[in-house]
């Protein structure tokens, strides 16, 4: 990296360390913690959202909403059954 001036890497870690500090005191400071409150709430939303996702790719389906002829076990006695009630 070629630097213009001398102190330029010095200048600008102090930079960003005056930057840092600034936003964190207009976020802490400017909002009274505000700001993180509603990061808070959000990122357990995201959560709870990520959360109910993977459970329902962990049961299938859309929650047992399809009816698939694979998916349904039913034995031969009450297949019988149920024929003799349609009047089969």
């Amino acid at each position: 990296m070629n630097l213009v001036y001398k102190h330029e890497k010095p200048l600008l870690l102090v930079t960003a360390v005056l930057a840092v500090a600034i936003w964190l005191a207009l976020i802490l400071g400017g909002t009274l913690g505000i700001v993180l409150l509603y990061l808070l709430v959000g990122g357990y939303v995201f959560f709870l959202f990520a959360h109910s996702a993977f459970i329902s790719h962990l049961k299938g389906g859309l929650g047992g909403c399809e009816s698939v002829a694979s998916n349904i076990r039913i034995s031969m006695t009450g297949l019988f059954v149920v024929a003799k009630r349609l009047g089969g």
